[in-house]
């Protein structure tokens, strides 16, 4: 019973496209997050060839009026994320390379900075708050998507890990910290309940059901199947959120 209210990126100015751009080339992994310190709703994403990182800002989505881009050229990599903090403050987190020389092909980082709502825009220095995934001595791939929650006292940091393939996976970490140290959540999680901090393996364990809920979590995000790309089997059904969604209850 979703109803669409309208578009955020719907100009020129907004989105400095061209003629020509390689199909990875466009908007990365969207986030929309609402600020009550301000009362403006925030979306931020990755035009990876228009520009890198940038958020538009609108007091009512219903209205369709977002704001030009705000560029964020200290923020790299892709997929960022907003938490708006209980206390007033703000964070950005997303995918970049890890501290110092890759170890292994596919290894990433999720960093997070510190962020100015009232002057929009990042200050202090950036922190890398996970290298490379859940367990790093098995060279985990492509930790991106970051999301960040502070739920009930605890940071919770939702990711994705293993690509675009059969091995993809949700994780979980956990912090008293947005900084961290961030740890494998320890509840036991649907997917793989014998290694903490995974919340669902690939669509190869998905059953019947649509959707995974988590049980055991103080919220229940919801997590979709992947299509094939070989046309054998369809785990994709209308309305399924993809990988790179977002959902948000304000």
């Amino acid at each position: 019973n979703w109803e669409q209210l309208g578009y955020v990126l719907n100009r020129p100015s907004q989105l400095p496209m061209y003629d020509g751009l390689r199909i990875s080339g466009g908007i990365y992994a969207p986030d929309i997050k609402y600020n009550p310190h301000n009362g403006l709703f925030y979306l931020i994403t990755t035009a990876v060839d228009g520009g890198g990182n940038f958020f538009v800002t609108t007091d009512d989505p219903k209205k369709g009026s977002w704001s030009d881009p705000t560029f964020l050229p200290e923020v790299g990599g892709i997929d960022p994320g907003f938490l708006f903090d209980e206390d007033g403050k703000a964070y950005i987190v997303n995918n970049d390379g890890p501290a110092g020389k890759p170890e292994y092909d596919g290894h990433r980082a999720i960093w997070i900075r510190e962020f100015d709502w009232k002057n929009g825009c990042t200050v202090g220095k950036q922190k890398m708050i996970v290298d490379g995934g859940v367990d790093k001595t098995r060279h985990p791939i492509w930790i991106e998507g970051p999301h960040l929650y502070h739920i009930n006292g605890t940071y919770y940091l939702m990711a994705a890990e293993g690509g675009t393939g059969p091995n993809h996976s949700e994780v979980i970490f956990t912090s008293a910290s947005p900084f961290g140290p961030f740890k494998p959540c320890a509840t036991r999680l649907a997917g793989r309940p014998s290694q903490p901090g995974y919340l669902r393996r690939s669509c190869r364990s998905g059953g019947n059901s649509r959707w995974r809920l988590v049980r055991r979590l103080p919220w229940r995000p919801p997590l979709s199947r992947r299509s094939r790309r070989d046309g054998t089997r369809n785990f994709h059904a209308p309305g399924d959120l993809e990988r790179e969604s977002t959902h948000h209850s304000s």
